[in-house]
């Protein structure tokens, strides 16, 4: 488990490595480190840091070295995540740079974006509710999420329609 010290560690290893090799890499995080990195403390530990951006072989290579000499997952920084992202959306608008070096940016997606990445997530898989209410998105962001996930037509209505009153009720909006 990733609790937010071996995080920081975590990405500074990587940027010592990859200024050794001379190289530089920008990744674009979601999910549960980036909320710790941000501050939020509903919770305190995550299994993964999830990356939007692709993983060439080099970033690939160091996080397998970085698994091994900090004992942790092998998949401890993935870009599994970008299959929520969609096309011909600028995932870099209002991003927060939390690390910068000389070989390693990291930034994270805005709050309004990552609360659309949280809602889809959740309607995928159903298990990002507590990380929507930490986000505290407003009502109107989440009636017009609801509106653009209807017109898309990816998931039932119903679905659609039960996940947000779940939401809702969550946050203590009326529907």
């Amino acid at each position: 488990m990733l609790n937010e010290t071996k995080i920081k560690n975590a990405l500074n290893r990587l940027s010592e490595l990859l200024g050794e090799t001379n190289e530089s890499r920008t990744l674009l995080l979601v999910g549960g480190a980036a909320l710790q990195l941000l501050g939020y403390t509903h919770k305190t530990v995550t299994t993964d840091i999830d990356n939007l951006l692709p993983m060439d072989d080099l970033l690939k290579n160091l996080v397998l070295k970085i698994a091994k000499e900090m004992d942790l997952n092998e998949n401890w920084l993935n870009s599994n995540s970008s299959s929520f992202a969609r096309k011909n959306i600028d995932y870099f608008l209002n991003a927060q740079t939390v690390i910068s070096s000389n070989s390693l940016t990291v930034q994270i997606v805005s709050i309004n974006i990552f609360i659309e990445l949280k809602v889809r997530a959740h309607l995928d898989r159903g298990f990002d509710l507590e990380d929507i209410l930490a986000l505290h998105p407003t009502k109107e962001q989440l009636n017009s999420l609801r509106d653009t996930l209807l017109k898309e037509g990816n998931h039932l209505p119903h679905v659609i329609e039960e996940d947000f009153r779940e939401i809702f009720k969550g946050l203590g909006y009326e529907n």
